[in-house]
């Protein structure tokens, strides 16, 4: 398996092709089909990144909602009452808006979206130890003649900070369109 997209590319995503348990089931198992182990820090479970356009259609599939319904958690830390999918079939899940999507590159222009599952040695980070992170702070009135009268100060901070995917065969992405994107256009 590799990070290319369970669909086929971009340009052959088209509308009706959602997200849905079935695709979860099938990522998941093309990572363990290829021995990818998960996070120890997330007990064990993959990685899985989506859009809050995505977790949308997650909660409004049928077998999906009633998984969580059924054989969830009871109580005020379910998913319908947190709002967040969180752990789901062995995969933490995070939302954020920095998902990747690709503008109109579908059939007939929909917008692609795409989730990404990973395990664990997908990606690493280096922490540059050579250059510290650093607050400056300069006060006012301490730019000179570029502030005549001492009325500007600034603060701001730098780090160093590298990351690289090391093994895109530990990482699943599925590319597909969303109800809300449909229902915009």
């Amino acid at each position: 398996a590799s990070v290319a997209a369970t669909r086929g590319g971009a340009s052959g995503v088209g509308s009706g092709m959602l997200i849905n348990f079935a695709e979860i089931r099938e990522m998941v198992a093309t990572l363990r089909a290829s021995d990818v182990p998960g996070f120890p820090e997330l007990e064990g479970r993959y990685a899985g990144i989506i859009r809050p356009e995505t977790e949308y259609d997650l909660f409004g599939n049928t077998d999906i909602f009633n998984a969580v319904t059924n054989a969830g958690v009871r109580g005020s830390a379910n998913p319908l009452m947190t709002g967040e999918l969180k752990d789901f079939y062995g995969v933490r899940w995070f939302t954020t808006s920095r998902a990747a999507t690709q503008d109109s590159l579908g059939l007939s222009n929909v917008d692609v979206y795409q989730t990404l599952v990973f395990g664990r040695e997908y990606y690493g980070v280096v922490d540059y130890e050579s250059m510290r992170s650093e607050i400056i702070v300069k006060p006012i009135g301490s730019a000179g003649s570029e502030d005549p009268l001492n009325q500007t100060g600034t603060i701001g901070w730098k780090a160093n900070l590298a990351a690289a995917r090391l093994d895109e065969a530990r990482a699943v992405r599925l590319e597909h369109v969303v109800t809300t994107d449909q229902a915009l256009k």
